[in-house]
């Protein structure tokens, strides 16, 4: 067959065969739109990503800015924090105004959920006081 190896020869009846399978396709997509949907996840799981990545934003602008103020901050500050997540800072409001303010960041460690690692992860991000 023209010259060409037996191994040169099935490379080209392979790629043949893909583009038949996939000029099939593409006939079967533009007369049927519903066949092979796009890989788009739904609305609410972009929205969900979506908030994911603006809370990571504003961890990255926080590192950069300024410390946030546990003594203060309001939920959406306390979210920002990199593995705080909206329940773990209503928790640390509430403990806030059940206990009083904290006098060093090492306090948090007492709102249940924030551990070692959670500590180690904001403690540099995190005051009790002006920075």
């Amino acid at each position: 067959m023209f010259g060409f190896t037996q191994q040169e020869r099935t490379v080209i009846l392979f790629l043949l065969f893909a583009l038949i399978i996939g000029s099939g396709i593409a006939i079967l997509k533009m007369r049927n739109p519903g066949f092979a949907p796009e890989l788009i996840p739904p609305q609410n799981q972009r929205s969900e990503v979506d908030e994911r990545l603006k809370r990571n934003r504003r961890a990255s602008l926080n590192l950069i800015q300024r410390k946030v103020n546990i003594n203060t901050a309001s939920l959406e500050e306390l979210d920002s924090l990199p593995g705080i997540g909206p329940s773990l800072a209503q928790r640390i409001i509430d403990y806030r105004s059940k206990n009083g303010k904290f006098n060093k960041i090492e306090e948090i460690k007492m709102v249940s959920g924030i551990g070692k690692k959670s500590f180690q992860r904001i403690k540099g991000l995190i005051t009790v006081g002006e920075q």
